[in-house]
C-alpha cells in the first residue's frame, strides 16, 4: 500500500542505478521506439500517403553527395550546440547523435 511519503518498487530500483546505468536503459528504450517510428513510417505512413503524393505531383527530392557534405558542414555547429546543451541535461546526446547519423548512413548504403 502507497502512503504519504511511500517509495514504490520501480522508484527504490532507479534510486539505486548509477547513473551510467540509467544512460544505458534509457538509449535502450530510445533505440526501441526509433524502430517503431521508423517501420511505422516506412509500412504505414508512406504506404498510404506515398501514393497520394505521387498523384498530387509532389516530387521526391534526392541529394548528391556534394549536396549532403554542404548541409553536414553547415550543421556541425548546431549540432555540436545541440549536443553539448543536451548533454549538460543529462541526456546521452552524443550517443543519440552517433546513432542518428550511424542510422542515416546505413541507410544509404
Amino acid at each position: 500500500p502507497k502512503g504519504h511519503g511511500a517509495v514504490n518498487v520501480h522508484e527504490r530500483r532507479q534510486q539505486r542505478m548509477g547513473h551510467l546505468e540509467r544512460r544505458a536503459i534509457a538509449v535502450h528504450n530510445h533505440k526501441e521506439r526509433r524502430h517503431h517510428y521508423l517501420t511505422y513510417y516506412e509500412e504505414q505512413t508512406m504506404a498510404k500517403w506515398g501514393p497520394t503524393l505521387k498523384e498530387k505531383g509532389i516530387e521526391e527530392i534526392t541529394y548528391t553527395d556534394a549536396e549532403i557534405a554542404s548541409f553536414r558542414q553547415s550543421a556541425d555547429g548546431i549540432a555540436k550546440t545541440w549536443i553539448e546543451e543536451n548533454a549538460g541535461r543529462g541526456l546521452p546526446a552524443q550517443e543519440l547523435f552517433d546513432m542518428v547519423t550511424k542510422m542515416i548512413a546505413e541507410k544509404k548504403g
